[in-house]
């Protein structure tokens, strides 16, 4: 409402009163001013949208000169890994999510109560696991073709596992809880089972086979489908495989499986009998030892003497 003479508020009834002429001499200044601050209102938003968007290119700036220098040095270690793109997505990540960081910005941190201190820590931390790296399988370098023995050949022990974590009513998980398995420590090298073992559980069968055959091993969750609570689950992408499969076993269930199953015989070409025993004679005895011999030489060993029994 406009000010009467004495600077006070005019009330309704007084302006009522007023001459028409009067009413709309203040009506059309009063429009226009609501134009001017309407104007000023928007101008003063578009203000604050190019003032974030000028501190958003110096956050980011910012961000890439503080952590560019150790992400290129990851960069050039790890040039011939095939890890340039993880790094350079890690970058964007940190540059995207800067605003989480810089709560931790001393002058920031000190000012939060510790309510909020908790809740911008969780974020922090939620964020920073997506970049932490879980060391899946290890192998030097210079080390000959792992060959694995596992003799307890179950789903997870040959395949890996997904690890589940409990947080209130639902079981969740990520990247660090990935698991290897068998499969996974001996690729590259051999592997070997003891078949009856195997073919005790036929999942393990059939997704060894399709392993073999796609040359691809995939960590799935075992257990999917027979937990009753609500999970968050990943499927990570396949891992190239290539591996030597020993399967041990008795000469007649290696018939049997070369006769009811198709893909044994394509799978698993090369077989080798060995006799459980054999005579006694000194014909057999020089053979044996002619074998030990060269075995000694091959692989450098200590000769046996003359006394080993």
């Amino acid at each position: 409402m406009p000010k009467a003479v004495d600077g006070t508020p005019m009330s309704q009834e007084t302006f009522n009163a007023l001459p028409e002429a009067d009413r709309n001499d203040i009506q059309a200044r009063a429009m226009v001013i609501e134009q001017e601050i309407a104007s000023a209102v928007r101008e003063a938003r578009q203000i604050e949208h190019d003032m974030r968007n000028v501190v958003r290119v110096v956050d980011a700036a910012t961000a890439r000169g503080t952590v560019g220098e150790l992400l290129d040095e990851l960069r050039r270690d790890f040039a011939t890994d095939g890890l340039v793109a993880f790094v350079d997505a890690v970058e964007a990540d940190i540059v995207a999510n800067v605003e989480a960081f810089k709560q931790f910005a001393p002058t920031v941190r000190d000012q939060l109560p510790p309510q909020l201190l908790a809740l911008a820590t969780e974020q922090r931390e939620a964020i920073l696991v997506r970049y932490a790296l879980n060391l899946f399988v290890e192998h030097e370098s210079d080390a000959r073709p792992p060959v694995i023995d596992e003799r307890h050949p179950t789903h997870i022990n040959l395949f890996g596992r997904v690890d589940l974590e409990s947080r209130g009513s639902a079981i969740i998980t990520d990247h660090l809880h990935l698991r290897a398995g068998a499969l996974h420590r001996a690729n590259g090298g051999y592997l070997v089972l003891q078949l009856a073992d195997l073919l005790s559980d036929g999942r393990c069968w059939q997704k060894l086979k399709l392993c073999l055959k796609t040359r691809e091993i995939r960590v799935e969750d075992a257990s999917e489908g027979l937990i009753p609570l609500p999970t968050v689950n990943i499927s990570p992408e396949g891992i190239p495989l290539s591996v030597k499969v020993v399967l041990v076993g008795d000469t007649s269930l290696i018939r049997l499986l070369d006769a009811v199953d198709p893909d044994f015989g394509d799978l698993f070409k090369v077989r080798a009998e060995f006799a459980p025993d054999f005579e006694l004679s000194p014909a057999t005895i020089a053979d044996y030892v002619s074998f030990a011999r060269e075995q000694v030489d091959a692989h450098g060993l200590l000769s046996f003497l003359r006394v080993a029994r």
